[in-house]
């Protein structure tokens, strides 16, 4: 049985890919910094790995039509699908996890606290507001967007699938307990970072849920659209972006620290 249910984007962020490299090089390049000053590598080397995991899901759901997009801008030029689909997976994937490994890293943390809370405000704060600045009056439900992706297409749910199980395994059977204590915080504060853009989003009129009618589209009922967005932001983000961090830590790529 298919499931004809569609997740939509609109609007400046789904267009802008311009603040998409704006966004994707201000994250890579502070990790680098933090990476010589410290000499730790950690979220250099999650960066780089959301930036291959989800680059690779962006390229797969766009090579099988899974997702409909339309054409490329970055700086009033067009862009092929390739370097695009790159690009939203640093900036969609790898940013938005690198906020959630080095929140929930700092925050807990009473040295780094007092700077991080801040700086975790303000951040979310930018988010959202530039989300709600920059949205649209309406919701154009059945028409022209910058994207429709099929939410339960089968080969994405597998992806999904197995970065899930990868995670559940490692961190019931395979991961030692300061490993297992960064995950758990990661997820939690990508959840939370998640949880909250998406609401602006969906005030912003540039995100919901729509379904099959026919051969167009309706929005979906409220509780879909709940569900949905639960299985977006809990499954696809939360605790799939988890294994930007998971994978490369069981592979010794990041060093343990206790």
């Amino acid at each position: 049985m298919q499931l004809d249910i569609y997740l939509i984007r609109n609007g400046l962020f789904g267009q802008d890919y311009g603040m998409k490299f704006i966004l994707a090089m201000t994250g890579l390049i502070l990790c680098l910094v933090f990476w010589q000053r410290t000499k730790k590598r950690d979220y250099l080397v999650v960066f780089l790995a959301g930036v291959v995991i989800w680059s690779c899901f962006e390229i797969l759901i766009t090579v099988l039509g899974i997702r409909y997009i339309e054409d490329a801008v970055i700086f009033g030029s067009g862009l092929h699908w390739l370097p695009a689909s790159i690009l939203r997976g640093a900036s969609e994937g790898s940013v938005v996890a690198l906020v959630g490994i080095t929140a929930g890293d700092f925050i807990p943390n009473k040295e780094t606290r007092k700077y991080a809370v801040p700086a975790a405000i303000l951040l979310l704060g930018f988010f959202v507001t530039r989300t709600l600045l920059t949205g649209l009056p309406t919701r154009d439900v059945g028409g022209v967007v910058l994207s429709r992706r099929e939410v339960f297409a089968w080969p994405s749910v597998l992806f999904f699938m197995l970065l899930l199980a990868f995670n559940l395994y490692w961190y019931f059977r395979l991961g030692d307990e300061a490993g297992k204590k960064r995950a758990l915080l990661m997820f939690i504060a990508t959840l939370i970072f998640s949880t909250i853009w998406s609401i602006a989003q969906y005030i912003a009129n540039v995100r919901w849920i729509e379904v099959a009618v026919g051969l167009g589209y309706a929005q979906a009922v409220p509780g879909l659209e709940l569900l949905v967005f639960a299985w977006d932001i809990i499954v696809e983000v939360a605790m799939c972006y988890v294994s930007f961090f998971t994978i490369p830590y069981y592979l010794g790529i990041i060093p343990r620290h206790d």
